[in-house]
């Protein structure tokens, strides 16, 4: 197993489930968690909405933050101190500075790797219930993992989330108060985190897929 040495970031990565209030939050914690059982990883940390305060340099930078976040003003800087630069995120972010993308909607980028929707198993089948304020998609992931049903309301004739999820997720749409009325005096499967063929990824199973990127790109 080759060692490298990885900076992550993110926005305001907890150190606790307790204090997980986005989908940043819980998709950070979760990597973050698995990279660190790595015996081979070596992690560094820079919060997405400060400045760089990081020095490297690193084999790898891993970012999961919102586009727009202060961080991407850096990634020229960033991008002289590591050999790549990898984004996780739900779609791709077309620049010149990142060098690989993970992400949970069909990527538009030739450089990406499609991975399952991030979930927490250690999460779902815990009391502990993650706060999604701001973050309405990863609520309803959230919700459909743990097998609460789920009707998305459609506008304009398109869904209120992205389409992809609704295909995915096996979710259930309504365009008029008569479709939801049918909708909800029927009894059609969710699917849960735990069925087989499910859309869901273990965050640990999303870090082990960009540790064999890691590993295959390392000299």
């Amino acid at each position: 197993m080759k060692h490298y040495r990885l900076l992550f970031v993110s926005l305001c990565k907890p150190d606790r489930p307790e204090g997980i209030f986005c989908s940043n939050h819980m998709i950070a914690w979760g990597l973050w968690e698995a990279f660190s059982l790595m015996p081979h990883v070596v992690l560094d940390y820079q919060d997405s909405d400060s400045p760089l305060t990081a020095q490297g340099p690193w084999d790898f930078v891993l970012i999961h933050a919102y586009f727009g976040s202060p961080i991407y003003e850096a990634l020229s800087t960033i991008h002289q101190r590591t050999r790549q630069v990898l984004l996780v995120q739900k779609i791709s972010h077309d620049s010149p500075h990142i060098d690989h993308h993970f992400t949970f909607l069909t990527p538009h980028v030739a450089r990406a790797t499609h991975i399952g929707i991030p979930s927490l198993k250690s999460l779902l089948a815990a009391t502990i219930r993650p706060k999604h304020p701001g973050s309405y998609e990863h609520s309803i992931i959230d919700m459909a993992a743990r097998g609460i049903r789920v009707l998305v309301p459609q506008i304009d004739g398109k869904p209120f989330i992205h389409p992809e999820l609704v295909e995915a997720l096996r979710l259930a749409t309504f365009g008029s108060e008569t479709d939801l009325d049918d909708l909800l005096n029927a009894t059609p499967h969710q699917a849960t985190l735990l069925d087989d063929g499910q859309p869901y990824h273990d965050l640990a199973e999303i870090a082990a897929q960009i540790d064999a990127y890691c590993q295959e790109a390392m000299p």
